[in-house]
């Protein structure tokens, strides 16, 4: 039996990383926390076969995400997932590139915005973050390069990158 402590390691190293890609997955803070906690509690509940399982991150992000994709599902047609900046905890200004990055990422379409999170953000390979998602690597691919050419056409980043002289 895998003991108590063996989980609170567990939940330390990777709440943070977790809770900050469902932030940008979202566009909320309190539903990337409130996915982030959902995720864990299930964990928690089956955690004897999660530490045995050959990926138990790879195991705990698969989970969170189809939380949240569910919660887009029943939500997502009517409103937004996310309320707005407002909620966030002010932990210092960011730059405004990384505002301008976390805007237009927030404007892309949930898949896209998922894609986006496990392969450059989550840092997954295209076939680690293919079956996080759910999707073959060619279909991980396509949406990839949908939501890289979204956003290079994104109005912000065209006046950001005017403004800087590119």
């Amino acid at each position: 039996m895998a003991s108590t402590s063996d989980f609170d390691a567990f939940y330390r190293e990777h709440y943070g990383k977790l809770a900050g890609s469902l932030r940008l997955l979202c566009n909320d803070y309190g539903t990337a926390e409130e996915l982030a906690q959902e995720a864990f509690v299930r964990a928690y509940a089956r955690w004897d076969n999660v530490v045995t399982h050959p990926n138990p991150s790879g195991w705990l992000f698969t989970t969170a995400f189809n939380l949240a994709r569910r919660r887009w599902k029943l939500y997502g047609k009517r409103t937004h997932i996310g309320l707005d900046d407002a909620a966030l905890p002010q932990t210092g200004e960011p730059s405004a590139d990384r505002a301008e990055l976390t805007a237009a990422i927030a404007r892309l379409p949930m898949k896209q915005r998922a894609a986006v999170v496990a392969r450059y953000v989550l840092g997954y390979s295209g076939e680690e973050a293919a079956a996080l998602l759910g999707m073959s690597s060619g279909n991980l691919r396509v949406t990839l390069h949908r939501a890289t050419t979204a956003l290079r056409l994104d109005p912000a980043f065209l006046e950001s990158n005017e403004r800087q002289g590119y």
